[in-house]
This record gives structure tokens, sequence and C-alpha cells, in this order.
């Protein structure tokens, strides 16, 4: 009787598809399983890809009136009990159906309406029993209380039969529902249940035949061999599959299958030797293991000290088919499969044989070329254990797959909970020469390319082999990267023709030259002669902020970076959009603007050639480093071993002064900015020139400007220096008036719920004489709602400086008024009257979010007699200056019984605001024949400190007959607005 379970995809919330009412929804596979094994049809109320109308899956509210107790009427056993209206909103904005179970004015039996409490076990998960398909499972006792004191009865879905002891059952494997209910004397029933799943842990066990020693078969070198029937048995009584890797009967070969293991010396790269094509190379002992423990040879194609010739040890490419994947043949258990060609390709441009396992068209077994996929947990970084030189490391399970659903086993190098020792996962770093240009050899297509040494580190401090593709002095083919030059005519600007909107324009050949001496092809986009629109090439001016250089936020490894609006203009007098890569506030990652570092070699002198007016120079490695830990490329001049004319290569070195920051003069949008002297050296002891960018006592704009120093020797070698001059510019003042020292409080205007509120100017001055716009958030004379506003000016200088300043306008509404009754039936017997203070209202007290409040005494009386009154009143009506009350509540209808003592009638009422007003009345006065109240409880003593807002003051009196009256008062903290206050003078903030 267990129902299927199927797993849903989650909610789905879209937006509808454009322009249409609708939207097309897709979603993934449903799936479904049952404890039977077999789950016969699926069926789906919608298709994916369905187009679904809008709709809405958000339940509506219900706001019911409070919980009532009520005692029965005179009498009788039951009660007739009415409430106010309960309301239902949706985020439809449209409630269809309000259904209630009991209308108000029933009549109601004495009763319980409170379900018992169940309290359940956690869920239990454990392993069958060991060889059964089942495990026993006990838990401890349920409990169930209820309000009423007692549960009649507790009934349990698996009921501990006679062939268990009580708290026990015997569980099939899966997941097994454990329901418990407790029904009470008013026929409420509580539920709770809990989960036993039953995992079946437990592998097959297969019974092998013992272990076969056997002869080969007469004359030949194989042995047919067959063996008894092997079983398997499993806890779940059912083995579903059995498979064995040979059949009895099978043909088996000689001995041993397992090959020795022969350990080479590592790979050997070595030059010819001198003056001829082959080299003479030895090397250590290679040794052989095998698991038989006899290597009864050894044998070695070449040994150690043959000659060998220029060589390749790049092994050919072989591009096989893609796999196949193919059903047996009709009738058969193996396939006849057949494929296209495969190819071979080799460094050396010739294959000589291409071997293949099995030919096309041959016969196949089935089988199964997919491995499993092994899930393993995350790569776990983890410190060595206190005081050792490892660490203890666990983790949590792996898991294998496979196609063909079954992982027969799953190996692991170390179990959880190994101790490894302080290892390595990183990479080694090689670090290459630069990339390198170099012309053909003299009368040959090629080049002989020699470079400096690579280097190789790895953070373990050991690189044990650097393998490269080719050597240092092999020959490379002509190559070319570099892209065509294409030299166009200048830029045309022309009229345009008479009496026409564009312009016939020619011009001359454009010409394009390649370093491999041929240009195949020469694309234009538009023909000399064509006609071209009025148009614009000129490209918009966009101005950024400066450089920003900012600490990340406190506690993480970035910032939220803010700046000033970026301004565009274009000649053509409109700019259509302005795209920025991140928006000011985003969070920026640590970044890099500092350059690499590169170390040359020393400098070399040297003498020229014999015969010949230059020098053949060789160096090694220059190697950059870089803050990023990571140098992408580096690029020389001249490669080692170029050959090199009489002269001098080295910059003169020119030493320029420390960056520059410096406030704007007085009054102005600059400053005038001076330095010491910059000297330049070189080594032929003569700077024939030194040129700068900008003059010691310039005048600098604000931002940052870069200074640049040239220096020129003899040899027209240039050396540089630069730094940066960075003049900061004063913020924006902006002068709130009077104003903005405070909130503003305006009561709303008559009949709305709203006020026009105006304020005087308000002025901003910024040093570069230009305050470019003054945006203010609301214009003076503006309807503000209910509530408090923030009215902001922002204020923006030449420079995309921005000021601000703002204030509240807070707009008061005015409570709803309800005319409650003035004449109310007396009521004849009451409770004991409590008299309380009037409502009170306060302000919070200085600095603080709340005040201490604190009234006189509370006083209660007492008349003991014990009756009712049934009690009527006219209508209640209220009024609100917004023009509608949306709804009206009351805590008693006209004509209910009253019970002896004071009950407070209060009527509220909610506008659209949600202002809520209140009228209420009740009695006040009364004497009891007892002349005694034995205590007066109050809910918060005078003195104590209230929040902002309204707190009901409740008292309550008790007499010597337990009778209890009581009487309430509303506390109001009126929260203040916050004032700003805004100075005149405002401390400059320097840019940077």
């Amino acid at each position: 009787a267990e129902s299927p379970v199927m797993i849903c995809p989650a909610d789905i919330l879209q937006n509808t598809d454009d322009g249409v009412s609708w939207a097309s929804v897709s979603w993934g596979s449903v799936n479904a399983t049952d404890n039977s094994g077999n789950v016969t049809d699926l069926y789906p109320s919608h298709a994916p890809d369905s187009n679904f109308p809008i709709g809405n899956a958000e339940i509506p509210v219900v706001i019911c009136p409070a919980d009532i107790w009520q005692n029965t009427d005179v009498g009788v056993s039951w009660a007739r009990v009415s409430w106010g209206t309960a309301n239902a909103t949706d985020n439809s904005e449209t409630v269809t159906d309000l259904y209630v179970s009991h209308a108000p004015g029933s009549d109601f039996p004495i009763g319980n309406a409170e379900s018992p409490v169940v309290i359940c076990p956690a869920d239990i998960l454990l392993n069958t029993d060991v060889g059964v398909s089942w495990a026993s499972v006990s838990w401890g006792s349920v409990n169930a209380t209820d309000n009423s004191g007692n549960v009649t009865d507790l009934y349990v879905s698996h009921t501990p039969g006679s062939n268990f002891p009580i708290g026990s059952s015997n569980f099939p494997i899966g997941s097994t529902n454990v329901t418990y209910s407790a029904v009470d004397a008013y026929k409420n029933r509580g539920y709770c249940s809990f989960i036993v799943a039953v995992v079946d842990a437990e592998s097959p066990v297969v019974i092998c035949p013992a272990d076969i020693w056997q002869n080969t078969d007469v004359g030949v070198s194989w042995a047919s061999v067959s063996w008894g029937t092997a079983n398997a048995t499993d806890n779940s009584e059912t083995v579903t599959d059995l498979y064995v890797s040979h059949t009895p009967g099978s043909d088996f070969p000689i001995g041993n299958a397992e090959s020795p293991v022969v350990i080479c010396p590592a790979d050997i790269w070595q030059n010819t030797d001198v003056g001829v094509s082959w080299a003479r190379v030895s090397w250590g002992t290679a040794n052989a293991t095998d698991n038989s423990e006899t290597v009864t040879d050894l044998y070695v194609s070449h040994a150690p000290g043959s000659d060998f010739p220029i060589g390749n040890a790049e092994s050919p490419v072989v591009i096989c088919p893609a796999d196949i994947w193919q059903n047996t043949d009709v009738g058969v258990s193996w396939a006849k499969v057949s494929w296209g060609t495969a190819n071979a390709t080799d460094n050396s441009e010739t294959v000589t044989d291409l071997y293949v396992s099995h030919a096309p068209g041959s016969d196949f077994p089935i089988g199964n070329a997919e491995s499993p996929v092994v899930i393993c947990p995350a790569d776990i970084w983890q410190n060595t254990d206190v005081g050792v030189s490892w660490a203890r490391v666990s983790w949590g399970t792996a898991n294998a797959t496979d196609n063909s659903e079954t992982v027969t086993d799953l190996y692991v190098s170390h179990a959880p909970g190994s101790d490894f020792p302080i290892g390595n996962t990183e990479s080694p770093v090689v670090i290459c020469p630069a990339d390198i240009w170099q012309n053909t050899d003299v009368g040959v297509s090629w080049a002989s390319v020699s470079w400096g040494t690579v280097n190789a580190t790895d953070n373990s401090g050991n690189v044990t082999d650097l393998y490269v593709s080719h050597t240092p002095g092999s020959n490379f083919p002509i190559g070319n990267a570099e892209s065509p030059v294409v030299i166009c005519p200048a830029d045309i600007w022309q009229n345009t023709d008479v009496g026409v909107s564009w312009a016939s324009v020619s011009w001359g050949t454009a010409n394009a030259t390649d370093n491999s001496e041929t240009v195949t092809d020469l694309y234009v986009s538009h023909a000399p002669g064509s006609d071209f629109p009025i148009g614009n090439t000129e490209s918009p001016v966009v101005i950024c902020p400066a450089d920003i250089w900012q600490n990340t936020d406190v506690g993480v490894s970035w910032a939220s970076v803010s700046w000033g609006t970026v301004n565009a203009t274009d000649n053509s007098g409109n700019v259509t959009d302005l795209y920025v890569s991140h928006t000011p506030g985003s969070n920026f990652p640590i970044g890099n603007a500092e350059s690499p570092v590169v170390i040359c070699p020393a400098d070399i002198w040297q003498n020229t050639d014999v015969g010949v007016s230059w020098a053949r120079v060789s160096w090694g490695t220059a190697n950059a480093t870089d803050n990023s830990e990571t140098v992408t490329d580096l690029y020389v001049s001249h490669a080692p071993g170029s050959d090199f004319p009489i002269g001098n290569t080295e910059s003169p070195v020119v030493i320029c002064p420390a960056d520059i920051w410096q406030n704007t003069d007085v009054g102005v949008s600059w400053a005038s900015v001076s330095w010491g002297t910059v000297n330049a050296t070189d080594n032929s002891g003569n700077v024939t020139d030194l040129y700068v960018s900008h003059t010691p006592g310039s005048n600098f704009p604000i931002g940052s400007t870069n200074v640049t120093y040239s220096a020129v020797d003899v040899y027209n070698n240039t050396g540089y220096c630069s730094f940066i001059v960075t003049v900061i510019g004063e913020y924006n003042y902006i002068y709130c008036r009077t104003i903005n020292r405070k909130s503003k409080k305006s009561s709303i205007d008559d009949g709305v719920s709203w006020a026009s509120v105006s304020w005087g100017s308000v002025n901003a001055t910024d040093n570069s004489g230009n305050v470019t716009d003054l945006y203010p958030s609301h214009a003076p004379g503006s309807n503000f709602p209910i509530g408090s506003t923030n009215v902001t000016y922002s204020a923006v200088d030449a420079y995309n400086n921005t000021g601000y300043c703002s204030f509240i306008v807070t707009v008061v509404g005015e409570y709803n008024y309800i005319y409650c009754p003035t004449i109310i039936r007396k009521i004849r017997k009451r409770y004991p009257v409590v008299i309380c203070p009037a409502d009170i209202w306060q302000n919070t007290d200085v600095g603080v979010s709340w005040a201490s409040v604190s009234w006189g005494t509370a006083n209660a009386t007492d008349n003991s007699e014990t009756s009712w009154a049934s009690v009527s009143w006219g209508s209640v009506n209220a009024t609100d200056n917004s023009g509608n009350v949306t709804d009206l509540y009351v805590s008693h209808t006209p004509g209910i019984n009253f019970p002896i003592g004071s009950t407070n009638v209060t009527y509220s009422a909610v506008d659209v605001y949600n202002n809520t007003g209140y009228c209420s009345w009740g009695s006040v006065n009364a004497t009891d024949n007892s002349g005694n109240v034995t205590d007066l409880y109050p809910s918060q003593a005078p003195g104590s400190n209230f929040p902002i807002g309204s707190t009901n003051v409740t008292y309550s009196a008790v007499d010597a007959y337990n009778n209890t009256g009581y009487c309430s008062f509303i506390v109001t903290v009126v929260g203040e607005y916050n004032y700003i206050y805004c100075p005149t003078i405002i401390r400059k903030i320097r840019k940077r």
C-alpha cells in the first residue's frame, strides 16, 4: 500500500516571454521510484516547454480575530459567540472567496480545540542485521500530552506484535515512515512521525573454486581448464547478476601474465662529439625485477658507450577513428566492426610501420571500454600536527560510478585518518627566454638558433627533469607571426556635394607591405569615388577622475571604491551613451600597478672579432620578477650571439625627484609647483641634451600630471625618468540654510494626506570658481506624503568633485477620529474597578531612543456580587482626513452579555496610511461589599523606560473572592527626528 515516490524539480518563478502574457517553461527530468522496484507510468499535468499563463503560487493571508474565551449562556451548556470581521489579503490584490466554518453568532458547546502534542524520536538510520534483509529497530517511549490533562488513545503505525518485544519491530531495506497519533477526550487528534531507514551496506559473498594449477594440453602451449559452479549469496536474498571474466572450458596460456619491470636511466640529451655528426653516449646500469623473483634475460638495443647519430626522440602521432559503440550482430554475442583508415605522422616525416591490434572487420565480444568515474573529495591543505612533521588527515567518502551500473572495487592509496608527510602538489615554474626573431642562415631556408639556459624552480627545492622540444642550436624553418603593414592616405575632411547631403570622395592608392615580401590580398571597406554621408569620425572625449589608490576594507581582501561623476563631450554636441566597466561603489580586488623588475646580466665590454668591425657577443639568462609572481613575457632587443658594431649602447641615467602632492593655490583651480635640479650622467662622460616635459614653477591643473625628463648622449642613447605631480582640488562647499540645521516638520494640508512644503535657496561654492551643476532631490513647494522624506542637494564642479547637504521633511498625519456613544447601559454588578491615569504622550529623553515615564497612583475598589448584563449601544462612526477609513474593528459587538466587572469596549479604525485611531469606554468606579482589594498588579512601574511608540500599561486588582478587575492606559513615546547640523566651514579633504 506504499505509494511511489516522485522527486520533482524545485518551484519555478519565471517572467513572461517578450510581448505575450505567458511564458514557455522547461524543467529537468522527473524521476519516480517504488518499493516494488517498478513504476509503470509517470503522468505529468504539463509537459516541459508548455506555455503557462500568469499565475500566483502565494497563498492568501487571512487575519482572524483574536481567540475568544466565553462563559456558557445562562442555564445552558453552550454559548452564543460573535466576533468582528475577518479580513484576507492576497498578492494578486483580489480575494475571490472567504470561507468560514462557523458564522458570528453561532452556538458553541463546551469544548477544547487544541490537539494533543506527540513527541517522536529523531529519524533512525541503521544497517541491516548481519546476514538478513531487515533490521530489528528499537526506540524509546513516545509520550503525548494534552491541555485537557487526558490523552485517551495513542496509536502507532507499526505496533509491536506478539513475536517482538515492546518497542521493537523488524523493518525491510529502505525508508519506512513510523507515525504516532494521539486522541484526547474531545476527539482532537495530534500526530508525529519519524523515518526508519534501513541500509543494505553488506556486499554479496562470492564463493569461487580453489586456485587451479594445470599442465598444458598435449602438443600445445595452452590448456583447456574447467571448474565447478561459483555461487554468490546476499543478505537481501537476491543476487541480480554474477559476472565472470572467463567461462569454464576456456583456453589459458602458460604461466605468468605479469611483465617484468625495467628501470631505465633517465632520458639523455647530448651534443654531437667535436667534428662529427654523432655522439658517444654512456649511462649507468638498467635494472629489472619480476614478480617471479627471476629475470632470465635483460636485452638492450644499444650498449653503454655506443655511437648515436643525430636523432629523434619524439614519438609518432597516431590519429585513430573515434570510439565506436555497436550492437551485437543478430543472434550472436559479438559484432563485426569496421572503421576507416588510421593515420600516423612523425617529425621525421617518415612512419615506417603502423601496427594495429585488431584489423577492420574483426569480431569483437560484448565489452565495456568506459572507465569508472571516481568522485574524490576536494583537495585538502592541512597544517602538520603539533610537534611533528606530518598530519593525520581525514575526509569524506569517495564515490565511484560506472556505465555498467556496477563498480566491483574501489581502491584507495591512503585510508582516511592516515598520516601524511609534508608534501607538494604545486607544479614547477619554467622560465623560458623571450621570443626570438632571427634571419635565415646564408643561402638556406632555415636558421640555426641558440638561446641561453632555461631554468626551472619548484617549491620543493628540487626539479628532477627538464625536457625541451628543441635543443639550442637546432635548425628552424622560416615562419611568420608578423602582420602586414597597411599605409593609408591621410584622413580626409570634405564638404558635401552641391545640393545633396553626401560627398563623392576619392583618394590615392593604399599600399601594404609584409616581411614575407608578399601581400596576397588588400581589402577596402569603401572604394575611391564612393558617396559618404555627413558623419563624424572624431571620438568623444571622456574625462575620468584621477587614479585612485585605496587600502582594502577592514578584514577583507578587497575595497569598495567610489568616485565622482565622469563626463563626456563630443564635437557633435551629443554623447548618446557612456559605458563604464565598473560602477562607483564596486568591490575591487587587490591589484597591481607595479612594473616587473628585469635583472639583466652585467654590462659587457668586448673587442671586435678578428678582421671585422663588429663583435659576436653572448650573455647569460636575463630574469624578470613581478609582485604578481608571474611574468608573462620577457622581450629582448638582441638575442645572445648577435653581432654588435663598435659603439655605446648604454643609456644616460636620469635621477628624478620623488612624486609631488600639492594643494591648489588659494582661490584658483591650479598650483604652481617647483622642484630641485635634475641631473643626468652617462658612461661616455657627456650628456648632450636634457629635455623636460614641464619646467619647475609651471602651473599644474587639479589631478595627476606626469613630468618626464629625457637625456641623450653622443651615441644617441636616451635615458628617462619621470615623476607625478598631483594637485589636490578641495571639495565643494554647500551652505545649508537654517532649514537644514534640523528636520522641518509640517502638518498635512486640510483634507488631504500630504503637505506642500517650501524652503529658501540652497547655494554652493567651489575653489575652482565654478559649480557646474546643483541637483535637488525635491524642489521647494513639492508635495510630501505623511512620514519622513530626506531632501538632498548635490553640487558638482568642473573636476567632477561632488559635495552634498541634506535635511528631512516630516509630514505629521493626524489620527483618525472615532465617535463613540455617550450613553452606555448600566452594568448592574461589577468586579474590582481599577482607576488608571489618563493616556500619556511623551518625547524621548535627550540623546536616547526611549523615555523615562512616571504617573500617579492607580486605585482599585471592589463590589463582589454575581450577575451579568446584556448591553447594547448605538452605531460607532469613524472619519479620517484622507477621506477613507479602510477598516473599523470592535472588541465587543452590541447586545452581547458582559460578565460582572469592568469590560473595556474598544473600537479601532485604520486609514489607507495604516494610521490607527481608538476610542473606548467602560466602568470606572465601583464599591464592594467585601470592602477589600487584596492585590493591585501593574504591568510597568512608574519611572520605567519606554521605547519609541505606543505601550499599553495595565493594572489588575483582585478582591478576597478572587474576582479581578482591570484598567489600562497608553504611554506613547514620540521619537524626534535626527537633526543634521551643517557647519559653515568644511575641512579640506586631500584627494590621492
